[in-house]
């Protein structure tokens, strides 16, 4: 029986494993529901393919088959590259039909349009059976010399357009290559493709396998031989077929060549070592030489293949490796807990790794026996220009200062890293690197400064001395004199000179550093950097001794700045020596304690001044602050529960358990301790020590405890995964068992009497008193800690992914606090919760405060804000999202109503002028208004819908007098309404689709942006002023509050400023990749800009910079003033909406508000020199 090693099964194969994907790509197909399957090379997809189109076609189903490499990618135009389409689907489907000529008449439509007339005129209407189109090898269309955007938009077309066409539903796609969804669709202005059923595609299993068995009937036990080479391969398909094709291949040897343990040649192990020398012998020695078909070769040329990136996938899968080693003996998994960044996903792609239960490891053991440690080490030599000092340093365990870089090797090396992702430590060494040259480069500075001073000192010396010899010859002395001083100010102004550029060096290198540091989410240290750079560049503007270039002020400004908007960390508290396991902050917000491993219990203040630090017998596992914030209570491994008063006096030791203590709790009321055991068990003191009552219930340890908010009850929570209520007398009222694994903490909102349970099961549920389940925070690794406020607004959870996440009560993610080097035990919120502190393993305790000074973020939306707008009153905003939802917020920030769901995803929204209405378009194809009811309490009430448009719209405006809607997106025509649905005009605006519609502020005239390139004008019966030419596609556009110009953002990344006649007033590049929206402050003074770079800049009307606000982590997509000026509000495609405080931003001293924000840090933190705690200390004019 023959196996296959490398290409496609075809359908009848004798050795074609069927696995569960099979059946559910087939019943996904069957039932028209569109498909991808994206997984490395060489894992059956195209076996799968052939299969599945095998089955559909005995079942009716029409199939036609594109392999996208068959086309070519290099040397084809986009023209040929969509007739070629549209010619293998005719002759797949045996379709006769005349194509060429007909494609050649329609040469006036643009590619999409007529390959979806193929699809609509002659595929739909000759076949009425059920299609399905396979496209094979999709990841090729990155490889194309043009855009292939619009193909993808359009395969999501074909889906939404089923709403629309009935014959579309017969229409069904599978996608299938070695890609992700987020890469398909580069241009991030567009929706990602968000469309289709992923098809998971894993290794075989055995119970799979039954047809490779036949091939191995030769051996005594097949079973055994199968069960070894999937020990190998982990059931990845090449190699497992491969492997039986190697054991019916290779002949048997004698025992002796592999194994001296066994001299029965029918045992299990005689057939375990058999198969081991086989692999041994035929697949790992000299693996390269042997990889025929090449399947390991594939691999590696796919993870070295893109320098930029190859240094971070090594560094990736070098941890992985690591991981592995570390906690291969722990029984919650082998490997490092996945992230979802996007170096993960590549890694994936590449087949070298597998996500097992969130967990990445090594696919199988032939990978780890040929991608080893020591492999993986030569390939980052080789990529390393500095590869050599780098492991020499790390080797002294980052101590030795003589291996880091200097001089024209650092900046060669820095040269290089701006173009790499490279690993937290390569960022570490270049950071330390940095930091020593600039040392040196002091040095350097001051001895050149004395040699100077002393090179001016001998030249006046050398001169009197000449004088005195020729007296008679006052003349000449004069001039040598001269000569000689003359040369001491040029070599003085030469020093100068070096000393200055030495300085700008350093400044650039300040910079430099402080970006690479934030990338490694060392927030304060990177703000710290931030802040010398920006000090160093005034010292040199003060000194005036040569030209600064703007690059390098821009690059002070936008460090500086990035740090100052984005950083949330605030202190260390460094000082415990082991792992800090626990940490509490006082009710009254003045202290917090921490406990470690170390044995200690530490007492601060919240500027990070330590106040006491208590000595214990054992580790210390958790401990609380009293309710009056003058006693502390402390449970350790040892079994004790230490009362202590926070000036360090100790209290009361109570002898309470005869196993480890790992929780306790002060009741509200300030009258009664509890502690939770590994003894199962919960015991409630006296604060004398007397006990109170015990509680017996729980099968396994008891994790954590809390009192509720009247100290009447009580919760527990435990390995047991049960979460129990309880009185304090020890009646238990009720058991959950709605976790999934051991539940490791719990806490009490005091203001609500909420209790928050974290478990290991990555979820946190909210809890009512009487055991009633509220909600459940889902998060992405396991939860190890919890925290609520004691306002009872905000919750805090920590764990495995070294992150904190920062949630509202009602469920509502609000942010990651990114992040410690190690597991997260503990973490602790202050009363108004606008305060966190975290405890690791990394020893330290990190201390969070919310940034809201400068910005308040709107949480709530789970996909890309589409739009947003606020009402003409000032007190009203609204957001439109991916998440198909619209929200309605005050201006303040707070939610006022979410409805779900709305009509297939909404794309624009606008207010009528007076506030009471407002207007949504979307994906529904309609034009909707809705009524906002009661000016205290709005309430969104839908009134009337509006059709007529053939395509998903995109935006949608009122005019000033509040009655015509403009509408207008996908189909190209702007449509004119009555504000009671009328439809008043309908024009063929533009070529492709229209992204902004605009009024004037006289009602007059209507300006709309277009991917076409431009922006046009438009009078109010819809008549043709102007078009705005010479630009890219065209995002967004504006009128100013006077009606004087008219503003344009494009993808070229410019904005660019118009007369209402179309004339170029001005065009501005603003250096933020493209723009998307553009908007006027309503006095017209200022002009903000939204940013594929995740910013916001603000400018004034001669295009000048004046602030850039790098609040979002994702492309900014909408942007509105709101109509006092005061705010300005921006939407993402991070899902967040932010409020900026303009007249903070506007009168803000970045470098003082820097300062004031490190102060702490720097005064109270070891590692800093006297020198460096100065560096704030200063009355500088910025």
């Amino acid at each position: 029986m023959p196996y296959q090693v490398g290409g496609s099964l075809p359908p009848h194969a004798s050795t074609y494993i069927h696995r569960q994907a099979d059946d559910v790509l087939f019943h996904a197909l069957k039932t028209h529901n569109f498909c991808y399957v994206f997984n490395a090379r060489q894992m059956g997809k195209s076996s799968l393919r052939l299969q599945a189109a095998f089955r559909l076609q005995a079942a009716g189903v029409h199939c036609a088959t594109i392999d996208l490499t068959e086309l070519g990618t290099q040397h084809i135009t986009i023209d040929q590259w969509y007739a070629a389409i549209a010619a293998y689907l005719l002759k797949r489907l045996q379709i006769s039909f005349p194509l060429a000529p007909w494609w050649q008449e329609r040469q006036h439509l643009s590619n999409i349009t007529r390959l979806n007339d193929v699809i609509e005129t002659i595929i739909l209407e000759t076949i009425d059976e059920p299609i399905v189109i396979f496209i094979d090898e999709i990841d090729s269309v990155l490889g194309l010399s043009f855009p292939s955007d619009d193909f993808l938009a359009w395969v999501r077309h074909c889906y939404n357009y089923r709403a629309d066409n009935p014959q579309y539903q017969r229409l069904t796609f599978c996608l299938i290559g070695v890609t992700t969804p987020s890469q398909l669709i580069t241009d991030k202005s567009r929706t990602p493709f968000n469309i289709g059923q992923a098809i998971e595609l894993q290794g075989f299993q055995f119970d799979e396998c039954h047809p490779l068995l036949k091939g191995l009937l030769e051996f005594a036990d097949p079973k055994v031989i199968l069960e070894r080479i999937l020990y190998w391969t982990n059931g990845q398909p090449f190699l497992t077929q491969k492997l039986c094709h190697l054991m019916r291949t290779c002949n048997y040897v004698t025992m002796q060549d592999f194994s001296q343990e066994s001299t029965d040649s029918l045992s299990p192990k005689y057939l375990q070592n058999w198969v081991d020398a086989v692999v041994q012998s035929r697949i790992l020695d000299r693996w390269e030489s042997q990889d025929e078909p090449e399947h390991l070769k594939t691999i590696r040329d796919r993870l070295l293949q893109n320098p930029q990136t190859t240094s971070r996938l090594l560094g990736l899968y070098q941890h992985i490796l690591e991981a592995e080693d570390q906690n291969r003996k722990n029984q919650e998994g082998v490997g490092q807990l996945s992230t979802g960044s996007p170096e993960e996903n590549e890694l994936l792609l590449t087949g070298l790794i597998e996500k097992r239960q969130n967990r990445l490891r090594v696919k199988n053991l032939i990978y780890r026996q040929v991608f080893t440690p020591s492999w993986v080490c030569q390939q980052l030599s080789k990529l390393r220009p500095y590869d050599e000092a780098f492991r020499a340093w790390v080797a002294s365990e980052q101590l030795d200062e003589s291996r880091l870089l200097r001089g024209q090797a650092l900046m060669d090396a820095q040269i290089w890293s701006q173009t790499q992702s490279l690993s937290d430590l390569d960022y570490q060494f270049l950071a330390a690197s940095e930091k020593y040259d600039r040392w040196e480069m002091q040095q350097i500075l001051e001895a050149d400064r004395a040699k100077a001073v002393e090179s001016e000192l001998l030249a006046v010396t050398k001169a009197a001395k000449l004088q005195q010899s020729f007296l008679g010859a006052v003349t000449i002395g004069l001039c040598i004199s001269l000569v000689l001083g003359l040369t001491a100010f040029l070599q003085s102004r030469q020093a100068i000179r070096n000393a200055y550029q030495a300085k700008l060096n350093e400044v650039k290198a300040l910079a430099s550093s402080s970006q690479g540091l934030f990338a490694s989410d060392r927030q304060l240290d990177a703000m710290i950097d931030a802040i010398k750079a920006k000090l160093r560049l005034q010292e040199l503007q003060r000194l005036n001794d040569g030209p600064i270039d703007p690059a390098t002020k821009t690059q002070v400004d936008t460090v500086l700045q990035q740090a100052i908007y984005n950083t949330n960390e605030f202190n260390q508290l460094r000082g415990h020596q082991g792992g800090v396991l626990t940490v509490d902050i006082s009710p009254d917000g003045q202290f917090i304690a921490t406990g470690s491993n170390d044995k200690t219990v530490k007492i601060w203040r919240q500027d990070g001044t330590l106040l006491n630090t208590l000595p214990h017998s054992a580790t210390i596992h958790r401990l609380a602050f009293g309710p009056d914030s003058q006693y502390l209570v402390t449970g350790g491994l040892d079994g004790t529960i230490n009362l202590w008063r926070v000036d360090g006096t100790l209290v009361k030791t109570i002898q309470g358990h005869p196993a480890p203590v790992w929780g306790v709790a002060f009741s509200p009321n300030g009258q009664l301790l509890a502690s939770a055991s590994g003894s199962r068990n919960i015991k409630i003191w006296h604060l004398d020590g007397s006990l109170y009552a015990t509680l017996k219930g729980h099968e396994k340890a008891v994790w954590g405890v809390a009192f509720s908010a009247d100290s009447r009850y009580l919760v527990s929570v435990g390995v047991d995964r049960t979460v129990r209520f309880w009185t304090v007398d020890g009646k238990l009222l009720k058991t959950q068992t709605d976790h999934q694994n051991a539940v490791w903490d719990i806490a009490l909102c005091q203001a609500s009497n909420l209790f928050v349970s974290a478990s290991g099961d990555r979820t946190a549920k909210i809890w009512r008193v009487d055991g009633t389940l509220v909600r459940t925070l889902v998060g992405t690794h396991p939860m190890l800690g919890v925290a609520c406020s004691r306002n009872g607004e905000y919750i805090a959870t920590s764990g495995t992914d070294n992150w904190v996440k920062i949630w509202k009560s009602d469920g509502t993610f609000i942010r990651n606090l990114k992040q410690h080097n190690a597991v997260i035990r503990d973490v602790a919120l202050s009363p108004n919760g606008w305060m966190a502190a975290s405890a690791s393993d990394d020893t330290l305790v990190k201390l969070w405060q919310r940034n809201q000074y400068l910005l308040t973020p709107m949480n709530g939306h789970q996909d890309i804000i589409w739009e947003l707008a606020t009402s003409p009153n000032g007190k009203l905003i609204a957001t439109v999202s991916g998440d198909d939802t619209l929200k309605l917020w005050h201006t303040d920030g707070r939610l006022i109503q979410t409805l779900q769901n709305v009509d297939s995803g909404l794309r624009s929204v606008a207010f009528s002028p007076d506030s009471q209405q407002m207007i949504t378009v979307g994906n529904s194809l309609k034009v909707q208004l809705w009524d906002l009811g009661d000016r205290g309490k709005p309430q969104i009430r839908l009134l009337r819908s509006f059709k007529g448009h053939k395509a998903s719209l995109y935006a949608v405006a009122i005019s000033p007098d509040g009655q015509t809607i403009v509408s207008a997106g996908d189909d190209k025509t702007i449509k004119f309404w009555s504000i009671d649905g009328q439809l008043l005009h309908s024009i063929k605006a533009h070529k492709e689709r229209i992204w902004k519609l605009a009024f004037s502020p006289d009602g007059k005239r209507l300006a709309s942006a277009s991917e076409d390139g431009t922006a046009k004008l438009w009078s109010i019966d819809g008549k043709p002023i102007a078009t705005l030419r010479g630009q890219g596609t065209v995002w967004g556009v504006a009128f100013s509050p006077d009606g004087q110009m008219v503003a344009t953002a494009s993808r070229d990344d410019t904005f660019k400023l118009w007369r209402p006649d179309g004339s170029l007033i001005q065009t501005v590049v603003t250096q933020s990749q493209g723009i998307t929206r553009i908007a006027f402050s309503p006095d017209g003074s200022t002009i903000a800009t939204a940013g594929v770079d995740n910013t916001v800049k603000l400018w004034n009307l001669r295009g000048q910079l004046l602030r850039t606000l790098p609040g979002h982590h994702g492309i900014v997509a909408s942007l509105a003033f709101t109509p006092d000026g005061k705010r300005l509000v921006s939407g993402s495609d991070d899902s967040t909406v932010v409020l900026w405080d303009l007249p903070r931003i506007q009168t803000l001293n970045e470098l003082e508000t820097a300062c004031n924000w490190v102060r702490s840090y720097l005064r109270t933190s070891p590692q800093f020199t006297e020198q460096e705690r100065q560096l704030c200390q200063f009355p500088r004019n910025p």
